[in-house]
């Protein structure tokens, strides 16, 4: 794992969430986020992040 694991964790969370980076990187606590590591080629890291969505519900 490179440096940049947790980087790309926590942009995963972030636009799962649909924030962007409007959020900090900092305010993100992975220990309390539901992401998995994605298998990428060699140089590159990947990340998925899956939240649960509290909107309103259609139909």
């Amino acid at each position: 794992m490179t440096s940049r694991g947790p980087r790309a964790r926590k942009e995963a969370i972030l636009k799962a969430r649909g924030t962007g980076l409007m959020t900090p990187m900092s305010d993100v606590v992975l220990a309390e986020e539901n992401w998995s590591d994605l298998p990428a080629p060699a140089g590159y890291v990947a990340a998925l992040a899956v939240v649960e969505y509290t909107g309103p519900r259609s139909g």
